[in-house]
């Protein structure tokens, strides 16, 4: 099933800059995504994880570690308004969930495992809704969202980041 760009308004107007991003069918771009990740990643030696382009920026593992977060938090809440919930879901401070990731615990292979993972998990949900479930509205941070925003958030917040990686991280 091919999925429809959502409507401005539909979806916080901070998170145009990633539903723009993507091109195409969403659930072609979130699979292409799931090799593009592990590909990458085989390319990557292990000093180069801990590598900051920048002081203050965080390291390619955290970038990468951020990116499997955000999508998590962001299917989470595609599910919570999709069977109806109509509390306001809350916001997430990314610092603060790369700070206390345990990142020394996680190696190169489980990043990409985990992506993989929790990748087709989102696809799976996202397969599972009907066309009530996308429509419904529901609030993340104190902005009303719509689930059939979410998959296209998730796939331009992963191609955003995968452009500052190949621009900062690779050179």
């Amino acid at each position: 099933m091919a999925f429809k760009k959502p409507k401005k308004g539909t979806y916080p107007a901070y998170f145009e800059k990633y539903v723009n991003k993507v091109k195409g069918d969403v659930m072609v771009v979130l699979k292409e995504q799931q090799k593009e990740i592990k590909e990458l990643l085989k390319t990557i030696d292990k000093d180069k994880m801990e590598y900051a382009y920048a002081p203050g920026k965080w390291t390619l593992k955290e970038s990468l570690v951020h990116v499997i977060d955000t999508e998590q938090i962001f299917a989470f809440r595609a599910l919570a308004i999709a069977r109806g919930e109509r509390k306001n879901l809350p916001g997430f401070d990314q610092d603060g969930y790369i700070k206390n990731a345990n990142l020394e615990k996680i190696s190169k292979k489980q990043i990409g495992d985990n992506f993989v993972s929790i990748r087709k998990s989102s696809m799976f949900l996202f397969d599972t809704f009907g066309p009530e479930d996308w429509s419904r509205k529901g609030k993340a941070s104190g902005k009303e969202i719509t689930p059939q925003a979410i998959p296209f958030m998730i796939a331009g917040h992963t191609i955003h980041h995968l452009n500052i990686i190949k621009k900062k991280y690779l050179k």
